[in-house]
C-alpha cells in the first residue's frame, strides 16, 4: 500500500455505505436496488483515507445469523482499487467476526473476484450461479 494512504477502518452508517454501493456495485439501477434485507441490523464497514475528507473508499457489510456471518456489498472506488485498501478493510471484518465468536464467514463473490477472497483463506462451495446478469461463487471461511 502506498505510503500516502492511512486507511482508518469505522463502523459507520447504512446511509453511508448505501451511496457507495450504489456507486460502486450498481449505478446503472435505482439507489434501492443496492438495499438488503436485514440491512438495518447489519454491522457497516468503512475505509476512510485522511486525506480525502472522511470520504469513504470502500465499504462492506456483515450479516449475522447465530454463529454464522454473512459478508455481503463489499466494495472499493475504483480510484482505489489495488492499493490494498480491499484487503485492509476485508482483514478488519475477519478479526471483528473472530472477536465476536462466529464460527464461520461467507459471501457471494463475483467470479471475477475470487481469487482476492481465496488470498484471504477462503474457499469455494458450490457451484457458479447468476444473479442481476451477474456471475456468482459462494466463499467460506471457518473461523
Amino acid at each position: 500500500m502506498p505510503t500516502n494512504l492511512k486507511p482508518r477502518i469505522l463502523q459507520v452508517p447504512l446511509q453511508e455505505v448505501m451511496t457507495l454501493r450504489h456507486e460502486v456495485l450498481w449505478p446503472d439501477q435505482p439507489r434501492l436496488f443496492s438495499s438488503v434485507d436485514g440491512d438495518d441490523g447489519a454491522f457497516h464497514f468503512g475505509i476512510v483515507l485522511d486525506h480525502c475528507d472522511g470520504q469513504l473508499a470502500g465499504a462492506a457489510s456483515l450479516f449475522a445469523n447465530g454463529d454464522i456471518c454473512q459478508l455481503r456489498k463489499f466494495a472499493i472506488r475504483p480510484t482505489f482499487q489495488r492499493q490494498r485498501l480491499g484487503s485492509v478493510l476485508l482483514e478488519h471484518i475477519i478479526l471483528f467476526a473472530k472477536n465476536h465468536r462466529f464460527l464461520t464467514m461467507f459471501c457471494d463473490a463475483r467470479t471475477t473476484a475470487t481469487g482476492f477472497y481465496e488470498k484471504h483463506g477462503m474457499t469455494l462451495s458450490g457451484d457458479m450461479f447468476v444473479k442481476h446478469g451477474e456471475c456468482y461463487r459462494r466463499m467460506c471461511l471457518k473461523l
